[in-house]
């Protein structure tokens, strides 16, 4: 099976050598990179400030990585709606090696109002125009995706971390957006969301089906994010409880373990390597 993690934060707490190493033990073939290096400071990730006071996040390490090894890594770009270069920027993701995606984080309260008004419209218009999809993680606020998608019909739009509704109940939310066709779930954060305290997870099972009901296994990807989730489970456990679950069929799991990712990122799966023709004696 092909398998992709859709969200790892390399160098974290992994250096590239590390991560090859866990993912072949794992039978991952692939992962995203959303390059981040820590939880201290105003400023975790690579970067720096612009003239306008917008904070520029820089992805060297993702480059890196994905150059090297161009089968194993693509990466992602957080890029700032206030950035006054944000579609230049776009278009360097997009002629980029291996540059396949951005994300907009929407958790303050400056960056939730900002969302809720239609300030990032241009943003979401200009990443439509590059053929950039983007991954959104406003914990609690799916809901004000509705006007973007709405008026990009044609970007996708994916709601990270199942949305990570404040409740159980405001997951409705994000099941509501399931009638955009351009939008997308990520499947990460599941054990957290849904109250699933140890593996496998069963209590995630439920609000999965209606997943799957709602939004087709074509628009779930899942992903570990294993760098921040490392003291509640292990990367194995992110994996194992939905590549051994009885209860979903082997086409399922090709899509939400990989398939999907690989789509929604036009990203070609390695070629098979032929075998030597046995000769006969």
């Amino acid at each position: 099976m092909d398998i992709v993690d859709a969200q790892i934060h390399l160098f974290l707490n992994m250096d590239v050598t590390a991560a090859i190493a866990v993912m072949d033990s794992l039978g991952i073939q692939a992962a995203l990179i959303d390059e981040f290096w820590g939880y201290d400071g105003d400023d975790p990730l690579p970067g720096y400030k612009t003239p306008n006071g917008s904070f520029r996040p820089i992805a060297p390490g993702a480059a890196m990585a994905s150059m090297k090894y161009p089968e194993r890594f693509s990466w992602l770009l957080r890029i700032d709606p206030h950035d006054e270069d944000f579609d230049n920027l776009m278009g360097e993701v997009k002629a980029s090696p291996q540059g396949r995606a951005l994300r907009l984080e929407a958790r303050s309260e400056e960056e939730v109002r900002n969302l809720a008004s239609g300030g990032c419209m241009d943003f979401f218009r200009a990443a439509q125009k590059h053929d950039l999809p983007v991954f959104v993680l406003s914990p609690g606020n799916s809901r004000l995706l509705e006007p973007y998608l709405q008026a990009c019909p044609d970007l996708r739009v994916v709601i990270d971390h199942c949305g990570l509704p404040r409740v159980v109940g405001d997951y409705e939310q994000v099941l509501a957006l399931a009638k955009y066709p351009n939008a997308f779930v990520k499947w990460c954060h599941a054990p957290r969301v849904f109250g699933a305290p140890k593996y496998p997870f069963l209590e995630v099972m439920p609000y999965l089906a209606r997943t799957l009901d709602a939004f087709g296994r074509e628009r779930i990807i899942w992903a570990s994010d294993f760098t921040a989730v490392r003291m509640d489970y292990r990367w194995a456990d992110a994996l194992f409880y939905l590549r051994e679950n009885p209860g979903l069929s082997s086409s399922d799991k090709e899509w939400l373990l990989g398939h999907s990712i690989r789509t929604l990122l036009d990203w070609p799966s390695p070629p098979v390597p032929s075998r030597p023709l046995q000769q006969r004696h």
